[in-house]
């Protein structure tokens, strides 16, 4: 488990700029709809 976590903390480290982007994305598509 504690392995997993950090293991899933790298990748979120590695892609958090991605994931916001993509949630800034959907945020204002989700303002159009």
């Amino acid at each position: 488990m504690i392995a997993a976590r950090a293991g899933l903390n790298v990748l979120k480290m590695k892609n958090n700029t991605k994931i916001r982007i993509f949630i800034n994305s959907m945020d204002i598509s989700a303002l159009y709809f």
